[in-house]
């Protein structure tokens, strides 16, 4: 199995669609032609790293790496990306 697979195997799905994610919105942002899109995708590419950092992640019993995020953690996460 190669390292790129074995590493997404060691993640759980939620981790797994938040990276997903996060390298679609910096494809749009690369994309984007305006530079009121390009801001707006750096505020999603932002609020995606800062739920991907590690004060959110945790070890799933079978030793993948998850997501803890709690619906008062995503107001948090945005009042912090609006400053």
């Amino acid at each position: 199995m190669s390292r790129s697979k074995l590493l997404l195997s060691k993640m759980s799905y939620k981790y797994k669609l938040v990276k997903r994610l996060k390298v679609r919105a910096d494809a749009f942002r690369q994309k984007s032609t305006t530079l009121e899109q390009r801001e707006a995708w750096n505020n999603v590419v932002s609020w995606l790293d800062t739920v991907m950092s590690p004060c959110y992640r945790t070890l799933t019993k079978n030793g993948a790496i998850g997501l803890i995020i709690e619906a008062e953690d995503i107001d948090n996460i945005l009042e912090k990306n609006k400053n």
